[in-house]
Order: C-alpha cells, then sequence, then structure tokens
C-alpha cells in the first residue's frame, strides 16, 4: 500500500466546478450547431432544474459534495439529451468533443515538459503523470494505492463514489471508461484499463 497525500475539499470543489465549466462548453456548441437555440434553452432548464443551491455558508466538505452531485447531474442530463435528440452519431460526437476538452485543458508547458522528461527519464515521467492522476482520480472518488512503480500505477476503488450516485451508471461506463482514459493515451501516452466488479473497480495504469 502506498500513502497517498489527500487534497483538500476546497481543491476538490474548484476542481468539479472546473469540470461543470467544460461540459458547458462543449456540449452546448453541440446542441447549438445541431438542434437550434431553441434546444439549447430546453437543455439549459433541465439544468438549472436539476442543480440544487450551494450555500456560501456550507462547509468547505458540504459544498464539495453538492457541486459533486450537481455536476453528474449535468452531466448525465447533456449526455441523455444528446442520446435522445440527436441518437448514436450525436453521442459519438458527444464523446469525442469531451476528449478534446480535456486535452485543451491540460496546460501546454506540462505537456512540453512531461515529452521532453520521457526522452530523458522515462520512469520519471511516469511516475510524475501517475502523481497527477493520483490527485485528479481523488476528486472523483476514495482510493487505495496498491501499487506505484516506475512503469505501473494500481488504484484499488472498493466502493465508487459515482457508482453511489443515481446519475452515475452512464458517467462509470462513458465518463470514465471510454472519455478520461483517452487524453491520457493520446496525449500523455498512458493506458488506463479498468477492471470494474459491482461498485468496485480497479484502475491500472502503463506508460505506452
Amino acid at each position: 500500500m502506498v500513502e497517498v497525500k489527500q487534497i483538500s475539499n476546497e481543491k476538490k470543489y474548484d476542481a468539479i466546478l472546473n469540470y461543470m465549466k467544460l461540459t458547458e462548453s462543449y456540449v452546448v456548441p453541440l446542441v447549438r450547431e445541431n438542434l437550434g437555440e431553441q434546444k439549447v434553452e430546453e437543455l439549459k432548464k433541465i439544468w438549472r432544474e436539476q442543480q440544487k443551491q450551494i450555500s456560501e455558508d456550507a462547509s468547505s466538505e458540504e459544498k464539495y459534495e453538492t457541486a459533486f452531485s450537481n455536476w453528474l447531474r449535468k452531466w448525465e442530463n447533456s449526455y441523455d439529451f444528446v442520446r435522445k435528440n440527436l441518437g448514436e452519431k450525436g453521442t459519438e460526437k458527444f464523446k469525442r468533443l469531451a476528449i478534446e476538452a480535456i486535452k485543451k485543458d491540460i496546460p501546454s508547458p506540462a505537456v512540453y515538459f512531461l515529452g521532453i522528461m520521457k526522452v530523458i527519464s522515462p520512469k520519471s515521467a511516469f511516475k510524475a503523470i501517475a502523481k497527477q492522476i493520483i490527485n485528479q482520480t481523488q476528486v472523483f472518488t476514495p482510493f487505495s494505492v496498491i501499487e506505484l512503480t516506475n512503469n505501473r500505477l494500481v488504484l484499488d476503488i472498493p466502493h465508487c463514489k459515482v457508482l453511489e450516485h443515481p446519475c452515475g451508471e452512464n458517467f462509470c461506463a462513458v465518463g470514465c471508461q471510454e472519455i478520461s482514459t483517452a487524453p491520457l493515451r493520446e496525449l500523455l501516452k498512458v493506458n488506463m484499463t479498468m477492471n470494474r466488479q459491482g461498485e468496485n473497480c480497479r484502475a491500472t495504469c502503463i506508460p505506452l
């Protein structure tokens, strides 16, 4: 077992707010381009009706928990809306746009620096990416790091927080297993595979 430095609820909250903005950044143009402004307003109305207000007086943990639930609902509402109105071609476009949005959200200097590191020291580069994966995954669910070497990272997720949410199934299958793994593979040259068993999951990352 590898000790994991926990990130704060404030950082988790900020990350979730960023993911919400990221979701809007590709969903709204997709709906507008293919269905028109009226459908954009229809989707935004669904978003508003499903969102819970976050009190300024709430604790950092309460803010994070509410934002996390709001974000999952927004993502699920968006995916479901596109699937119902645009079918399979629409959902494939949704996934591709999501992947590209995540890739653009990764700072270019960081990608460039990691590219240099891979040439000089591939093992150090992988460990640097692995640490970022560990930090990012904390935003979505608790887990344990059962292996961290120069060429392998294994996360054990006994009860995935995403799957405990009513809107978690689609995000697990599409958002997590398809969308989130693609930028790692395409941009950072790391392959992540998920082995889900019920609400439990084991994620394994290796360099390509």
